[in-house]
């Protein structure tokens, strides 16, 4: 089942994008059409999506992911990973709008023809000198293969979502006196002391046995796996950078030594050569020997990379996003992940250039053998897991005490509480979760508990709560967030609802 979470703010993303990414078509939306796509329905209720709208609809997510992450996010239409991930998108997302394009309907949300008239009328897209230019609105309209009476229907059904959303989002289904319980709760705050517990100096265990290593080591072999690790050949392709090298030696000398410098002139061939060298180079890229003839008919410069692994990965002639990408998502190898692919592969970035990378040599990971250095290094582990274990048990026990009356080991310990801070819910971390999950301690009592920050281990001590008056700007930040969020439930309810009694059938299949 998709899932609901933030349903809300994707769905009015979802709802601008129906009409904005219309509206802002351009003409190389075909770039992203897939292929071996047969005939694909999807039947929601009575709607039926066709194969035609489907195909549609994914270009309109590609553009808007490459629109909207530009660089930061590399995206590979020919990636299987890409087109099941934009797939998934785009099937859930006509399945909830057309649910929910369905339930408005049946609301009778009618939106007057002039509102419509008026939001065409308003795109930029369709003006000229500030005005409304027929000719490219249905300029527009040709390029994306749609009549006029079809773009004004989107548009109606835009409009009315649109309208619903906003009803919902405007209607206020909480009561006063509960949006003032809440209020008070915000403007509630809460005192702590802490104590950080230093055990450095706790007797750890001296001897581990050798019987007790191996256990180890036989229950945790992943651990002591040498990482798989390869080296990366690589090039760069784009419309400037295939030459024809003419490599010329030029000797410099002077009266103490004799100098040796190449010098590399560089000659561009013509646009077409290029664009025809750039094609082959894409389409063979997967028969191995026609692209190496390519390579080496065309004096393309290959480079290559030191040893990588998963955790070890740099070189200063890669950008560091695209190494962590080709790491990280395995692309180099084939989907067991261990054996890589005998061919190179392409990665498309958004700044219309591409990588071509393969494998130049590659060494599988293996389990480490039980040696001195293992052996050590499980010694570590031991000693330092009883040491946290030792700890752990060691501040609960003082906890218990400190909670019953009793301050023998805190004072034992030495140890001693901080000048008091004082927290509110505006504070956002773990700390404050846990504070104000507390109950407020009776008069005259204190309530004690654990907790960790970056490895280290503290004694806090809850003992009181104090009062603050919000501002008006916190107040309405407040009541829009209640608002939003009771929006929210309702209208996960409702999707959800109408998921659950909905009849969807598919029909057809995306290689």
């Amino acid at each position: 089942m998709h899932k609901l979470t933030s349903k809300l703010s994707n769905l009015i993303l979802l709802l601008l994008i129906i009409i904005i990414f219309i509206s802002l078509i351009l003409t190389n939306f075909n770039n992203y059409l897939l292929e071996n796509l047969s005939e694909y329905e999807i039947k929601i209720n009575n709607t039926e999506i066709s194969r035609e709208e489907f195909i549609q609809r994914y270009n309109l997510e590609c553009f808007y992911n490459d629109k909207n992450f530009k660089n930061d996010i590399i995206t590979n239409p020919k990636n299987p990973k890409y087109i099941s991930e934009i797939y998934n998108i785009t099937l859930s997302n006509i399945i909830y709008e057309s649910l929910l394009q369905q339930y408005v309907h049946q609301l009778h949300f009618n939106i007057d023809y002039s509102h419509v008239k008026n939001y065409i009328y308003k795109q930029t897209i369709f003006r000229q000198n500030q005005k409304f230019n027929k000719e490219k609105y249905y300029e527009y309209l040709k390029k994306l293969q749609i009549s006029s009476n079809e773009y004004i229907k989107k548009v109606m059904t835009y409009l009315e979502i649109k309208e619903f959303i906003k009803t919902l989002t405007n209607t206020d289904f909480i009561l006063n006196n509960e949006k003032n319980n809440i209020l008070k709760l915000f403007e509630q705050g809460r005192i702590v002391n802490k104590s950080y517990v230093n055990l450095n100096n706790l007797k750890l265990i001296e001897h581990i046995s050798n019987k007790e290593l191996k256990r180890y080591y036989i229950n945790h072999k992943h651990q002591f796996l040498s990482p798989k690790k390869f080296k990366i050949s690589y090039f760069l392709i784009n419309k400037n950078n295939v030459f024809v090298p003419c490599i010329k030696k030029f000797y410099f000398k002077n009266k103490d030594n004799t100098f040796q410098h190449e010098l590399f002139l560089q000659h561009k061939k013509s646009k077409k050569q290029n664009d025809n060298i750039i094609k082959k180079l894409l389409t063979t890229h997967t028969n191995t020997s026609q692209f190496k003839n390519i390579i080496q008919k065309n004096n393309i410069c290959i480079h290559h990379t030191p040893w990588l692994t998963q955790t070890l990965y740099k070189h200063e002639k890669l950008p560091k996003k695209l190494l962590k990408y080709i790491i990280n998502n395995n692309i180099l190898f084939h989907n067991n992940k261990n054996t890589i692919k005998n061919y190179p592969t392409i990665i498309h970035m958004n700044n219309n250039n591409a990588y071509v990378l393969w494998i130049q040599k590659y060494e599988k990971a293996t389990i480490e053998n039980f040696s001195k250095k293992i052996r050590k290094k499980i010694i570590n582990i031991l000693k330092n897991e009883h040491s946290k274990k030792i700890r752990y048990q060691i501040v609960q026990k003082i906890v218990y005490q400190l909670n019953h009356g009793d301050t023998n080991l805190f004072s034992q310990l030495k140890l001693k509480f901080s000048n008091s801070e004082y927290y509110s819910r505006f504070n956002t971390n773990t700390l404050t979760n846990k504070i104000f999950s507390l109950p407020i301690p009776k008069k005259g009592q204190k309530i004690y508990f654990i907790f960790h920050d970056q490895k280290k281990l503290f004694l806090y001590q809850f003992s009181n709560i104090f009062y603050f008056k919000l501002t008006k700007k916190q107040k309405k930040m407040i009541a829009s967030y209640i608002s939003q969020s009771h929006s929210e439930i309702i209208l996960n309810a409702i999707l959800e609802n109408l998921y659950k009694t909905a009849h969807i059938s598919y029909k057809g299949y995306i290689n």
